[in-house]
C-alpha cells in the first residue's frame, strides 16, 4: 500500500459537495442528517428557533411577540397549509419557512380545531336512511350531509331557503 502511495497511484479521497442523503421511496432525496461537528458548528440557533439533526430551524415554543425572520429579520406570519401549521416570512423575496414542532404545533393545532364550525341539525330526513340531515362546512361552500354518516355517505345541497332559515333561527 505504501509503494503505491509512494508512486502516487492511490488516489485522493473523494470530495463531498453536496449535502445528500439516502435516497428514499420513489427516488425522493432526503436531506442529510448533520454529524455531532456539523451540527456544533450551527452555533446557536436564531431566537425563537431551535435546530433540526439536518440543519434546518424550527419553531418549538409558540412566540409572545412578533417572530423575526431567521434570514431577512422581517416579521414572519403563521400560516395553514396542506401538511398543518407553518411560519412564512412576509418579505416577498425571502422564501423562508419554518415548520412547528413540541409545544408550538400543539397550541397552533388546538387554535385551528376552534375554529372549525360545528354541524347544524336540521328537520329534513336524508332521503337514503330517514336520519336527520345536518348543514356543515366544507372546503367549497354549506352542503347537507347525513347524521349516519359513516354508515350513510349521503350527501346534497341545500336548499336555497334553508340557510336563510338557520342564519334567522341563529340570530334570535
Amino acid at each position: 500500500m505504501k509503494a503505491l502511495e509512494a508512486e502516487g497511484k492511490i488516489p485522493d479521497a473523494p470530495v463531498e459537495t453536496a449535502k445528500t442523503g439516502r435516497t428514499a421511496a420513489g427516488g425522493k432525496v432526503r436531506p442529510k442528517r448533520l454529524t455531532k461537528e456539523e451540527f456544533a458548528s450551527l452555533g446557536t440557533p436564531p431566537t425563537g428557533f431551535a435546530w433540526t439533526l439536518t440543519g434546518r430551524p424550527v419553531v418549538e415554543l409558540t412566540p409572545k411577540g412578533a417572530l423575526k425572520c431567521f434570514e431577512c429579520g422581517d416579521e414572519m406570519t403563521l400560516r395553514t397549509g396542506r401538511f398543518g401549521p407553518f411560519y412564512s416570512c412576509n418579505n416577498r423575496k425571502c422564501k423562508a419557512v419554518a415548520n412547528l414542532r413540541g409545544e408550538a404545533k400543539k397550541t397552533a393545532d388546538e387554535a385551528a380545531g376552534e375554529t372549525r364550525s360545528k354541524p347544524i341539525e336540521t328537520d329534513m330526513p336524508c332521503p337514503d336512511c330517514g336520519k336527520k340531515m345536518l348543514l356543515r362546512m366544507g372546503r367549497t361552500g354549506r352542503f347537507l350531509g347525513c347524521s349516519g354518516y359513516p354508515a350513510c355517505k349521503k350527501t346534497m345541497e341545500p336548499p336555497a331557503g334553508l340557510l336563510r332559515e338557520v342564519a334567522e333561527t341563529a340570530g334570535v
